[in-house]
């Protein structure tokens, strides 16, 4: 969201000359006519300044001096001023969206170290855990699955070549488009300059809109650039490992055939191995996380205060200048001005609020590996975010309340409405519902006995507010059972649904999350068949590409023979690309569940929240009632999601 004052600051431009011819009939006069043509020097010092903040400051302090005008010359000053203010906090904001894109693409980095730190513990667990030999019967039969397994980890690698080929033409495209823009902007500005105050405006407000669309697309060109990043590499990172630990198993198993004990001895070598590269990876870890959480106190966190105060004293000025102001017109641009600061104040803390979340997030994943020193720390500062977000987030929630007054009475604001509403849910962890025909009961966080309990039509119908309805097994077979057929379809999606849906915790936020999670993938999987089945559409590649990562998880199986019961817990081993690891499941009020608990961080999900699962119901509702009918409608309408 940009907000740009530059049409406020040249309204005030044209109303100054009307200030200068009234304020010289009385005593007065000289002063008034001295304050007068110093407003009229800022002002069109302001529109020479641009985006410079150096000497956007210095006119501040200029028309801070300006005194002993007529009641309407200073609310003109303070009109301006405030609309001064309001573009110095914009271009601080412009300032901290590059530095949160610096650390989305740090935290990309960081998360897949993470990843790796994860498989290697596991890798080296599972070869400790080989206390006994194969025979050579079975090291046969093992071959044969790994073979299998490897050819089709390699087909999955050659299937995400052509989303990300679509998307770098996307990028060279835009490019192109913003260059272009640029350039008609540019040119239009130097029109500008050679003509008259009144044929100016229009031309450089024409040159604006042109730079929007450039800014509009260079959001979107972001947008595609980060979700290679997300999508791509890590997951290029996890079949080039996968792919590598299958090859180094089938050598193993070679290597067993002709000595059994040096198999075993190989795999011990190779858990050492691991678990020295594990020491070596968390101290990366460690340190790369500290330089982002230094980042994140400092330098970012002193730019939000910098901008939070120029968009308070931007406002106060309005406010001043509206009790100040006479005429319907003023009253109505001061109102116009406020509204403006409100949304832009909401924007700030609702970008801040985003990331946090995303730091908590992966603060949490980094404090769920048992093997990392620091993880004690890492939840300490997870506890940290997670006050901060409050506190941002009780900011953004004033912003838009006030914005949303604002937006009862302005016109212009009041198509915002839905999105901002929207917003504030997000802010403050709630259900919202869709924005569109479909109205959803909005729904509050329930403790975790309450969804381990609901079932039956409570639960499923307050899914589409909350997420899916969680679902408790009979026993720990009927469990596994109901896993390994949803494994056995080879349909990804829906195993994850079961995973979503069957999993517990000690923390109510997690669950939440989880259910959440499970919505927001149900929704993705009917906006895909929809589309397919409307108009042969597809999800955009870089998601296409995601969902097809998912089937990956159809090689995941619960063995049956290995479930241990010890009163209201149980344990079951879980295999996947040839590797074994014990999983735990719980008894609770309603059945027998998947603990989360015991397999934090290892269980694979999508994050997405109330602000997601709105805006993928309005997609599908479009979709349904034939609103959106082409592909490349399909891919705008998801262009603003972020789902994975």
């Amino acid at each position: 969201m940009r907000l740009r004052p530059v049409r406020l600051i040249s309204a005030g431009l044209l109303a100054l000359s009307t200030v200068s011819l009234t304020s010289c009939d009385d005593a007065n006069a000289a002063a008034r006519m001295e304050a007068a043509a110093a407003i009229n020097q800022a002002a069109s010092d302001t529109f020479l300044a641009g985006s410079n903040p150096a000497d956007l400051k210095r006119i501040v302090g200029q028309l801070k001096s300006v005194s002993n005008g007529t009641k309407e010359q200073m609310a003109t000053r303070d009109r301006l001023l405030a609309s001064i203010q309001l573009h110095l906090a914009i271009i601080q904001m412009s300032k901290i969206n590059a530095m949160e894109v610096a650390i989305r693409h740090d935290l990309l980095r960081l998360r897949a170290k993470a990843d790796v730190a994860a498989r290697l513990s596991t890798f080296a667990e599972t070869r400790e855990r080989a206390d006994t030999l194969q025979s050579a019967d079975h090291l046969n039969t093992r071959r044969d699955q790994i073979s299998s397994q490897l050819e089709q980890v390699r087909q999955q690698t050659s299937q995400m070549e052509e989303p990300v080929r679509i998307t770098m033409e996307f990028l060279q495209g835009s490019a192109e488009e913003v260059a272009r823009l640029l350039r008609q902007a540019s040119r239009l500005r130097e029109e500008a300059g050679l003509v008259g105050p009144l044929q100016r405006f229009p031309k450089i407000e024409e040159a604006i809109d042109l730079e929007r669309q450039a800014d509009r697309i260079e959001a979107e060109m972001m947008r595609k650039e980060l979700t290679l990043e997300l999508a791509y590499r890590p997951a290029k990172s996890m079949f080039d490992r996968s792919q590598v630990d299958l090859e180094e198993m089938l050598e193993e198993i070679k290597a067993a055939h002709g000595s059994l004990q040096q198999s075993s001895q190989q795999a011990n070598d190779a858990a050492a191995q691991a678990r020295g590269t594990l020491n070596t990876l968390d101290a990366e870890i460690t340190l790369m996380s500290r330089q982002i959480s230094d980042w994140m106190s400092g330098e970012l966190s002193q730019a939000y205060e910098q901008a939070s105060r120029d968009l308070r004293t931007a406002n106060a000025n309005a406010r001043k200048a509206g009790r100040g102001g006479d005429g319907r017109l003023a009253k109505d641009e001061v109102s116009l001005l406020t509204a403006r600061i409100e949304l832009a104040e909401a924007d700030l803390w609702t970008t801040r609020v985003h990331g946090l979340d995303e730091w908590i997030r992966m603060l949490e994943l980094l404090a769920s590996n048992d093997e990392m020193g620091n993880r004690d720390a890492w939840k300490l500062e997870a506890d940290e975010a997670r006050s901060q977000r409050d506190t941002a987030a009780e900011e953004g929630t004033k912003a838009i309340d006030a914005v949303l007054q604002s937006a009862s009475r302005t016109s212009t604001f009041q198509e915002m409405q839905p999105n901002l509403e929207a917003n504030k849910a997000y802010l403050a962890g709630e259900a919202m519902p869709a924005l569109s025909t479909t109205t959803a009961t909005t729904t509050r966080t329930m403790p975790r006995n309450d969804l381990a309990s609901s079932g039956g039509s409570s639960a499923a119908s307050s899914a589409s507010a909350r997420g899916i309805a969680s679902k408790a097994y009979a026993s720990p077979q009927d469990l596994v059972a109901a896993f390994n057929a949803a494994a056995s379809s080879g349909d990804g999606g829906k195993l994850m649904l079961i995973m979503m849906a069957s999993a517990t915790s000690s923390s109510p936020a997690v669950v939440e999350q989880m259910r959440m999670s499970g919505r927001v993938l149900e929704l993705i999987l009917d906006i895909q068949s929809t589309a397919k089945a409307k108009f042969g559409g597809t999800l955009p590649p870089e998601l296409e590409m995601g969902m097809g990562m998912l089937n990956m998880l159809s090689a995941m199986r619960l063995d049956p023979s290995s479930i241990a019961v010890n009163g209201d817990r149980a344990t079951v081993n879980m295999s996947i690309m040839g590797q074994s690891e014990p999983g735990g499941m719980v008894k609770t009020p309603e059945g027998w569940m998947i603990d989360g608990d015991e397999m934090a961080g290892q269980t694979p999900g999508f994050d997405g929240g109330a602000m997601a699962v709105a805006q993928l119901q309005d997609v599908l509702t479009k979709l349904q009632n034939g609103t959106i009918s082409t592909q490349d409608q399909l891919n705008q309408a998801m262009s603003g999601i972020d789902t994975i």
